[in-house]
């Protein structure tokens, strides 16, 4: 026991916490938080610590090699031994029994179904949380601009520019494992906001590398089990191409100087939909439809009125599966006021004014 026995006595890390939304649903004794990698599950972990007396706390980052399986078959015996009344698992995998205790506290990439436990996915930032991190605000537009640029992970408005990138490139050698599976990311990192069927995809990666389709898969459908990329479909016709997302819509410049801010655009609005607790789908007209309360969200960063009214006139003609009372048209800065056309309401708005709404 003498492991964990170390990292019993040692001092938590410190930090400087800003608070998270996420942190609002953190109720439960038993709490599994799932997320993709730097988007602040070691920080909430340590945050909730808090709660409980230094002394009754056991913090194990799973990841540290200092830790072995041997170790953690200990810990039903260490935890009485030392009356522990939380324990807090940062990182786990899977590979060991949860051992019994009154409080715990999981942190992890992937989804995992225990009885007893709230799970809470905790995303990167959303942009009302951004402006909460962003320390040199100035005014919405700037913070807007800088949020494009920069991206929506946590720790991205407190590092340098070159820091930046680099922290973004080891996320990518975080969730790859080889030249094939981070060739895979980086061609859906290329493709943000375009259609394919993970048959196409396969069918275009194939060209260029040598992977069998069943390791193709696997990897594609982990990507989407640990929220890293988003597959979103067409409304009910689940088999058509799929829309591609990343979980982080900057990551895109880990691997290249090219830029395409549309499809930027695009993916952190979809991102910041996501967030709600609604289905999101799109049909060909439309990027986002939320078929419970009939919108449609348009993604179009540099509209002005003409852009909006031909627009219109395409949707309001083509023969659309499902209802629609209004549809949002969200931009970089163009608003409009809202008005009523063949009895679906028209709002445009800057993407600042939608996700501080929404």
């Amino acid at each position: 026991m003498d492991i964990l026995k170390s990292f019993y006595e040692l001092s938590l890390p410190k930090y400087s916490y800003i608070n998270r939304k996420a942190l609002l649903e953190a109720n439960s004794n038993k709490i599994l938080i799932v997320s993709p990698p730097k988007c602040g599950k070691t920080s909430l972990l340590l945050e909730i610590s808090k709660r409980f007396k230094k002394d009754r706390i056991l913090y194990l980052p799973l990841k540290d090699l200092r830790i072995q399986n041997q170790n953690l078959q200990e810990l039903d015996e260490f935890i009485a031994i030392n009356e522990i009344k939380a324990l807090f698992l940062d990182d786990f995998d899977d590979s060991f029994v949860i051992p019994q205790c009154e409080n715990i506290f999981i942190s992890t990439l992937i989804p995992l179904d225990f009885d007893g436990f709230e799970t809470i996915f905790l995303e990167a930032l959303d942009f009302e949380e951004y402006l909460i991190f962003e320390k040199k605000f100035t005014n919405l537009e700037s913070s807007l601009n800088n949020f494009i640029k920069n991206g929506n992970l946590p720790s991205i408005t407190s590092i340098s520019q070159i820091d930046k990138n680099q922290t973004k490139q080891e996320i990518l050698r975080l969730i790859t494992s080889d030249k094939s599976e981070l060739f895979i990311l980086s061609h859906l990192l290329r493709n943000v906001g375009n259609k394919f069927t993970l048959f196409q995809h396969y069918n275009l990666i194939k060209k260029e590398i040598k992977i069998s389709k069943d390791r193709y898969y696997a990897y594609a459908n982990e990507l989407a089990l640990k929220r890293i990329i988003h597959f979103l479909e067409k409304l009910n016709q689940p088999n058509s191409a799929k829309k591609i997302y990343a979980f982080d819509f900057s990551l895109k410049s880990a691997i290249t100087f090219e830029r395409n801010i549309i499809k930027t655009f695009e993916n952190m609005l979809f991102l910041e939909i996501s967030k709600s607790d609604f289905e999101i789908y799109y049909l060909d007209f439309i990027d986002f439809i939320i078929p419970e309360n009939s919108i449609g969200i348009i993604s179009a960063p540099f509209a002005n009125s003409s852009f909006v009214d031909l627009k219109i006139e395409k949707i309001l003609e083509s023969d659309t599966i499902v209802e629609i009372k209004k549809i949002i048209f969200v931009t970089i800065s163009f608003e409009m006021e809202s008005v009523v056309k063949s009895g679906v309401e028209i709002e445009v708005l800057p993407f600042f004014r939608f996700a501080l709404s929404s």
